[in-house]
């Protein structure tokens, strides 16, 4: 394709098969070479043309989403500046919901792509980002950096920022610039627990338990929060519980009160119950948030750790504003177990959970299922 910038956007309205395949191939080979300051000025030119209505195609978004993305995937620092200059072009003041470039997939490109933190804080965050677009990536690329980085808070234009996110009521404020213990992750991926056996005894010590489901559909809301894009994207299904005992029940009678009560995905036969950290809880919600289900996209890992947090204090029983260290206070005092997603509820094809959770005192039950299919 020409050199020109403007021609060739002039010509991409009327593109058709090779011609697009032209383009991609020329933005890639371009970023490759790192002609990033060329990649920035097409990012303008096609911002500018969408902004103007001027994309009746689509071939401007599909071309912006590779220039943007190409960009924040590579390491160097001058390919931020350029993506940076784009992101605050005066046509990304407000940018169109359709432009599909996502501030939270951009943001998690940027942390993952290697790049030292030194390089990042002058190109994003010092002065703090005024531009609407600019502003909810870096609030989205602060929390990917926790997820990579170690000290994040020791950098005072992010602990800056991150106050005035706070003072702003940006939902991602509530996160800490540290991991909590129970977001450190698995060392290596431990061997599958044997399920729990339930002995007759522990069968006859609650079975005359009696047992109230509680749940609203609020509360049951606030359950699924880590696979609510399962459902509103996808295909997915959804069930969220609780009950309340009449008396205490003890850790190790869980999983025998878990055969008599009405679990939506074992309407029949009880289901086979594994023990469970509150480390593999988070991970499993937290994964369940940040990928995309089979249709639609995933919440990243801004957003993603975000929503695990909020299935906890549901699952918990923390109040819905809590912190997250609060809720993590709960969450280890807390008998998790999860279940083995066999049940024909289940779809059984990439996409399943099933976490159960009796709460400090043993008279409060909360459970959380999910499945989805393509």
């Amino acid at each position: 394709m020409s050199k020109d910038i403007t021609s060739a956007v002039d010509a991409l309205g009327q593109a058709e098969g090779a011609e697009l395949d032209a383009f991609r191939v020329e933005i890639a080979a371009r970023l490759a070479d790192r002609e990033f300051d060329w990649a920035g000025g097409l990012g303008a030119e096609l911002t500018a043309r969408i902004a103007g209505g001027e994309d009746q195609q689509g071939h401007c978004r599909e071309m912006l989403y590779r220039v943007l993305h190409g960009l924040a995937a590579r390491s160097e620092p001058a390919s931020l500046r350029a993506l940076m200059e784009v992101l605050t072009s005066p046509y990304q003041d407000n940018p169109s919901p359709d432009q599909g470039v996502s501030p939270r997939s951009l943001a998690a490109a940027v942390a993952g792509a290697g790049r030292r933190v030194e390089d990042i804080v002058p190109l994003v965050f010092d002065p703090a980002p005024a531009n609407p677009y600019v502003h909810e990536f870096a609030a989205c690329l602060l929390q990917e950096l926790v997820l990579v980085v170690d000290g994040v808070d020791g950098y005072p234009a992010l602990r800056s920022f991150a106050e005035q996110l706070l003072t702003e009521g940006h939902p991602l404020a509530v996160l800490p610039l540290r991991l909590l213990p129970e977001e450190q992750g698995l060392p290596e991926r431990p061997a599958e627990a044997p399920a729990l056996e339930v002995t007759a005894a522990m069968r006859q010590r609650v079975l005359d338990v009696d047992v109230t489901e509680t749940g609203l559909p609020a509360t049951a809301e606030a359950i699924g929060a880590a696979v609510a894009h399962w459902v509103s994207q996808s295909n997915g299904l959804l069930a969220a519980q609780e009950f309340w005992l009449a008396e205490p029940v003890a850790a190790a009678d869980f999983p025998a009160l878990l055969g008599l009560l009405p679990l939506t995905p074992w309407p029949e036969a009880a289901a086979a119950w594994h023990p469970a950290t509150p480390v593999e809880v988070f991970e499993l919600l937290f994964n369940s948030a940040q990928w995309a289900p089979a249709y639609g996209r995933g919440c990243f890992g801004a957003y993603g750790r975000l929503a695990a947090w909020h299935s906890l204090a549901a699952l918990t029983g923390s109040p819905a504003d809590a912190p997250p260290a609060q809720i993590a206070e709960l969450v280890r005092r807390t008998s998790w177990l999860r279940a083995a997603t066999t049940a024909p509820w289940f779809h059984q094809v990439a996409w399943d959970l099933a976490v159960a959770a009796l709460r400090p005192g043993g008279q409060q039950v909360a459970f959380l299922a999910a499945t989805d299919t393509d």
